[in-house]
């Protein structure tokens, strides 16, 4: 009985453990004009995930694989590399940066989607809870 209720008290610490480790990022779309997209496409190098672009709030937390990776924003899912246009949004994602924002603002210019974004670090160490960004 003693044994169970010390592992019972031991999960919470191992889901966090796993958790921890774990790169996420949310994104922003700042200012975004009328008949912009709500949803695009994140690719990371390997695989491409739908992401939401929420105006007001931040979007859910998705994750994203360990190392340094370049980041695209795309309209439809993308499995390699070569399928993703040179004219793309991209931002580099340093291998230490392990929770991250990515600030989406609108560029009309950009053919390939309408935005352009920056990566920027949340990572804990640097803003503890409570600071501002």
């Amino acid at each position: 009985m003693r044994s169970i209720l010390i592992l019972l008290c031991l999960i919470p610490t191992l889901v966090t453990a796993q958790t921890k480790g774990a790169r996420t990022c949310r994104i922003l779309f700042l200012g975004a004009p009328a008949g912009s997209p709500e949803k695009l496409h994140l690719f990371d190098g390997t695989a491409s995930q739908e992401v939401e672009l929420p105006q007001m709030n931040l979007s859910p937390i998705y994750k994203l694989p360990a190392g340094a990776i370049t980041l695209a924003l795309l309209p439809a899912s993308a499995s390699k590399p070569q399928e993703v246009s040179l004219d793309a949004p991209k931002a580099s994602v340093a291998e230490t940066l392990t929770d991250i924002y990515l600030l989406v603002t609108s560029d009309s210019s950009n053919k390939i989607a309408p935005v352009k974004f920056q990566v920027i670090d949340v990572n804990s160490i640097k803003f503890r809870k409570g600071q501002m960004l």
